[in-house]
């Protein structure tokens, strides 16, 4: 009588032995840690490197192909309800025999993320006659599953890839629920911005699994927001050493290399972001910040372009983009960005003040509207409750160009009052004159 295969297993294999017969058929998966099965308990994870490709096939499988192809990876969680456990070699039998591949050759110890277990080698060809080095890695993560790991191979591997193939198999982690539900509870806790509850949870998946590389990420966000740059910092920089494919690690770390004005690092870092996740538009918008910030108004472009491009409602990046084109006298396109971030967000205050700063000053008349940019500024001053020294030295300037200079100089003077910079004292004492003559303030018009 045929030895029954339970579907579990017949389930396991085949979707990697397909990976080289007809390529891969499931939809990708965008994400930045995948886990397997998605909820339950215990789980396999992994936040894969950069160049291979994620597939949750139909059978709930979580699977990766190399850029190459060069070599594949199969990761499984097998129920196991038979009393007393299913012996690990009979289970290794019949994935091989549910893969219709030849029987395991050879027998050798194996780990998954440190849990010891055993690994079944077997040597098979394809239907397409190439010749592939199958290895399946056993462990019990507890009494009622199997993990498996398994990789597939060519026979014409290279040793670099053979490398890359044994640095994303290390990557895999056994979740359990102890510290999944911690991050959870660190990010709900995040999100209603309670940052030491969030952090104290994140310590607590950093406790249960010191290699969690996404929780060092979070715990750096989390760090940040409250202002200790110097811990952020330290956790970012774990988060990378553990993954060094984990994208937004670098973008995170980038934010806090610009906020020390270390340009060239957060572009670097920046760069390496979009490198590893080509779609990542904040990475786009922030690296276009950098460059704004070193005055490289071309490339700052460029970057909040992509950005816009892969997030059309991307509303900062068309703020941002508005000043760099403002910064090259593009007044046109400058008022065209402003106006598309304020459709996408009505009551963005800075927008509503550097387009009002724009249509009160600007050196061409015809980009000038003094009663627009009195009814922005006025806008920008209450939505920050008064708040803003430089909102109300905008709506001077948006008075007088509409021709209100009364209003200008009180507004003015109200300006002077507050905590100025010698420099900002002084030139806006020289627009405080123009007022008290009657007469606007213009910006010069920009060098060619």
């Amino acid at each position: 009588m045929p030895t029954r295969i339970p579907a579990a297993l017949r389930r396991t294999l085949l979707p990697l032995l397909l990976l080289f017969v007809i390529g891969a058929g499931a939809l990708p998966v965008r994400a930045e840690i995948l886990r397997l099965p998605k909820t339950d308990n215990p789980a396999l994870a992994i936040e894969p490197r950069p160049g291979w490709t994620p597939f949750y096939d139909e059978y709930g499988n979580l699977r990766f192909t190399a850029a190459d192809r060069s070599c594949a990876l199969l990761l499984s969680m097998i129920p196991d309800d038979k009393a007393g456990g299913t012996p690990d070699t009979e289970v290794a039998a019949n994935i091989y025999k549910a893969a219709g591949a030849q029987p395991y050759s050879r027998v050798e110890p194996g780990t998954i993320a440190g849990i010891s277990g055993q690994a079944f080698i077997s040597t098979m060809t394809n239907d397409k006659g190439v010749k592939l080095e199958m290895r399946v890695v056993l462990v019990k993560p507890d009494p009622t599953h199997y993990a498996s790991v398994a990789v597939m191979m060519t026979s014409t591997i290279t040793p670099e890839q053979t490398t890359e193939l044994e640095a994303m198999a290390a990557l895999v982690r056994i979740r359990g629920e102890d510290e999944a539900q911690a991050v959870a509870k660190g990010d709900a806790a995040y999100a209603k911005k309670d940052y030491d509850l969030a952090i104290a949870n994140y310590n607590e998946a950093i406790r249960l699994d010191a290699n969690y590389a996404e929780a060092f990420c979070d715990r750096g966000l989390a760090q940040e927001v409250k202002g200790d740059t110097a811990l952020a910092l330290a956790d970012y920089n774990a988060a990378i050493q553990l993954n060094p494919g984990l994208a937004r690690a670098y973008k995170f770390r980038g934010v806090i290399q610009a906020g020390k004005r270390n340009y060239e690092r957060a572009i670097a870092d920046y760069s390496e972001a979009i490198r590893l996740s080509p779609d990542y538009a904040n990475a786009y918008a922030s690296r276009g910040d950098a460059y704004s910030n070193q005055h490289d108004y071309v490339r700052a472009i460029a970057d909040y372009s992509n950005a816009i491009r892969l997030n059309p409602d991307y509303a900062a990046a068309f703020a941002n983009r508005g000043t760099a084109y403002s910064h090259q006298g593009d007044y046109e396109r400058a008022i065209a960005d402003y106006t598309e971030a304020l459709r996408l967000y009505p009551d963005y205050a800075s927008v509503c003040n550097r387009l009002a700063w724009l249509r009160a000053t600007a050196p061409g008349e015809n980009f000038r509207d003094g009663p627009k940019a009195v009814e922005l500024a006025t806008k920008a001053c209450e939505l920050t409750k008064w708040k803003q020294p430089a909102y109300v030295d905008t709506l001077a300037a948006a008075a007088a160009e509409a021709g209100n200079f009364d209003d200008a100089v009180k507004w003015e003077t109200q300006y002077l009052a507050g905590d100025l910079t010698k420099e900002a004292a002084d030139t806006a004492r020289e627009r405080l004159a123009l007022y008290q003559q009657k007469e606007p303030y213009h910006q010069p018009e920009k060098a060619p």
